[in-house]
């Protein structure tokens, strides 16, 4: 997919969460649901409120036998949702107990506390396409 993604990867297994940011159009969202699929090719599953092909309903999510749910979750402008401490404590602590990702994609990054670990798409679809 791009350039050192191993590195990218072992990173993102560390951080459990990561924040896209980038121009209008310039398939942020595109971009979480890329990486989201390494793992659903593992068998997470994919909640989003955005319309995909891949999204599973919230309902096919059920712990296994160690209570983990095994899920990528991309949150399309979730910056706009998540701008305190308090919400940015909830959701770090929430994904690496259960076993999950969340990829935030957005013009807003979400609280600092989430961004340790970002992406910034340069590319403009619309431009490009």
């Amino acid at each position: 997919m791009f350039f050192f993604a191993e590195s990218f990867f072992a990173e993102l297994d560390d951080n459990r969460t990561l924040a896209i940011t980038g121009r209008l159009s310039s398939g942020k969202t595109l971009m979480a649901i890329a990486l989201a699929e390494r793992y659903l090719k593992k068998g997470y599953k994919l909640i989003s409120q955005t319309a995909s092909c891949w999204n599973d309903e919230i309902e096919d999510v059920v712990p296994d036998e160690k209570g983990r749910l095994h899920f990528v979750a991309v949150i399309d402008e979730g910056g706009l949702y998540f701008r305190t401490a308090k919400s940015a404590g909830i959701v770090s602590s929430f994904a690496a107990k259960v076993d999950s990702y969340i990829i935030f994609s957005g013009r807003k990054l979400p609280h600092v506390d989430l961004c340790s670990l970002t992406l910034q798409v340069w590319l403009d679809l619309n431009k490009h396409f």
